[in-house]
């Protein structure tokens, strides 16, 4: 049995007993991962997270980064420089409001300026590369301010 049938499998286990009593639909995969709602929706990664590495939230309409988000990024860096074999990806995320090509844009400049400040940190800007996906892979899906800010993000993606 294939690794993509052994997720589906367990993927409807999981819906089948924590969401036992409620109406659900499965929606198509996005991007590898899978979206399921019941009253709300939520994305299941289908990837393994490396939890030492945390994502970084935005402002609305920014890229710059505030205290809290280089607070993140020095643990991050702290992380990567005592695993130096570790490459990673970083993804530039945007909320839903604006043009697709207006957030994409922004959310390569997203990934850009998390990219410098590791660098700036000590990491080797070769073991990064960076990849903005603009509001194609939200984080969360209702149209309110706490999931857009969830959506505002720099994502981190262990490569290698």
């Amino acid at each position: 049995m294939s690794v993509s049938i052994k997720f589906k499998w367990l993927l409807l286990l999981f819906v089948a007993l924590v969401l036992p009593n409620q109406q659900y639909s499965y929606a198509e995969p996005i991007g590898g991962d899978f979206k399921i709602c019941a009253e709300d929706c939520m994305l299941l990664k289908s990837s393994v997270e490396h939890p030492q590495l945390k994502d970084i939230h935005f402002k609305f309409d920014s890229y710059d980064l505030d205290e809290k988000s280089r607070s993140t990024l020095r643990e991050n860096s702290g992380y990567l420089k005592a695993n130096s074999s570790v490459v990673i990806e970083i993804q530039g995320h945007c909320d839903e409001r604006g043009t697709n090509n207006y957030n994409v844009a922004l959310g390569e400049r997203r990934a850009h300026s998390t990219k410098m400040y590791l660098v700036s940190q000590g990491v080797s800007a070769k073991r990064i590369h960076t990849i903005a996906y603009g509001e194609e892979r939200p984080f969360c899906f209702n149209s309110k301010e706490e999931c857009w800010f969830k959506n505002r993000r720099a994502h981190f993606r262990v490569v290698r």
